[in-house]
């Protein structure tokens, strides 16, 4: 089974908080977070992550919100 998984930047001000988000498709949290390291996240151990702006790591290639993990969705049978 697959999913669009959503990880969220957990960066909180005195004003407010990120806005960052990825969304990527993939069959396990585990996958989606090893891809948003990939895009410069850093996802340490629980449910705490932060995007690149505020993880303090450079942005890899170009800024992309959803990333494909999967060449194309499973085709399921009819």
């Amino acid at each position: 089974m697959s999913a669009f998984v959503t990880l969220h930047c957990n960066t909180v001000w005195s004003e407010g908080s990120c806005t960052g988000a990825i969304t990527v498709y993939c069959a396990t949290t585990d996958e989606a977070r090893a891809a948003a390291r990939a895009h410069g996240w850093r996802t340490p151990p629980g449910d705490i992550d932060y995007c690149p702006g505020c993880s303090g790591t450079s942005t890899r290639g170009p800024k992309r919100t959803v990333v494909e993990l999967l060449p194309r969705a499973p085709q399921h049978p009819a």
